[in-house]
């Protein structure tokens, strides 16, 4: 899917839906939007937020902060299993500045099951070109030595309570109250 836009995918009041086997490619927050939704499926997809590389577009945003999450879920009994997320992005780029970018936030709602999403985040150098093509490219194949970026894997909000958070993050990634929520961290080693 095409990488620019508010969201790749939104679906708003939508009951019993399924969102797989895509691979999405964004370069904003809110890369999948699920408002008012309920026993919806996101699974099994790849998604991919990294920075713009074309200069005519360098500066532009959805106007969404990086803590809004790449998956936004404002609704009850929705399901998000065995995605895959990679987060490339620079940390001079973040908004608000210094914080963790959210990969999942569940905002609001109750018994949403998050199990085995898998989320590899690290930190790039802002580049750029005048072939949106060729920074296109190289953006996406340039991925040597790049140091770990600190994420918020999973933000559950006071406003969404009665979820189950499986294997989705570590312990230090995840922030949920754990006494109106069930959590299990994914083992971290070391």
């Amino acid at each position: 899917m095409f990488p620019r836009g508010a969201s790749s995918i939104h679906l708003a009041g939508v009951s019993r839906s399924s969102v797989t086997n895509n691979r999405l490619h964004s370069f904003y927050p809110g890369m999948v939007v699920l408002d008012d939704c309920s026993e919806t499926l996101v699974a099994t997809n790849h998604l991919l937020r990294d920075e713009e590389p074309w200069t005519p577009f360098l500066g532009v945003t959805n106007g969404r902060d990086d803590d809004y999450g790449l998956l936004h879920v404002r609704g009850s009994s929705n399901s998000i299993i065995g995605n895959h997320v990679s987060v490339v992005v620079d940390p001079e780029s973040l908004r608000p500045a210094g914080a963790p970018p959210v990969v999942v936030q569940l905002a609001a709602g109750e018994g949403n099951y998050l199990a085995s999403n898998h989320v590899v985040a690290t930190g790039a150098d802002r580049r750029s070109g005048d072939s949106a093509y060729e920074a296109q490219v190289d953006a996406l194949l340039s991925g040597a030595d790049r140091a770990d970026l600190a994420v918020t894997a999973v933000l559950v909000e006071d406003g969404s309570v009665r979820n189950t958070v499986l294997d989705s993050g570590r312990a230090d990634e995840v922030v949920v109250d754990e006494t109106v929520n069930a959590f299990r961290a994914t083992p971290s080693v070391g």
